[in-house]
């Protein structure tokens, strides 16, 4: 299936599709903001598109990992036990 662009209300919906190996269907939409649309590359969109594939792919199979959140240790932490 060809990706179908949309317009609506100055925002670009990309609408796409993709197989498995094994003939399941995968069916999303990519929304922009027209200018961050007209900023990006095709290759660009494909990378974007082809992360939703993999991520949905990975669920499928019982494979998806969540990451931790990262951690900024170059924030001091201050403790409430010890006074200032």
């Amino acid at each position: 299936m060809e990706d179908i662009v949309n317009n609506v209300n100055g925002m670009v919906q990309i609408i796409f599709e993709r197989t498995t190996d094994i003939g399941l269907k995968y069916k999303d939409s990519l929304l922009f903001a027209q200018e961050a649309y007209d900023a990006m590359t095709p290759e660009a969109i494909a990378t974007l598109q082809q992360a939703r594939f993999d991520r949905w792919l990975d669920m499928t199979n019982g494979t998806a990992v969540d990451e931790p959140e990262p951690v900024d240790d170059t924030v001091p932490v201050e403790d409430p036990t010890v006074e200032t």
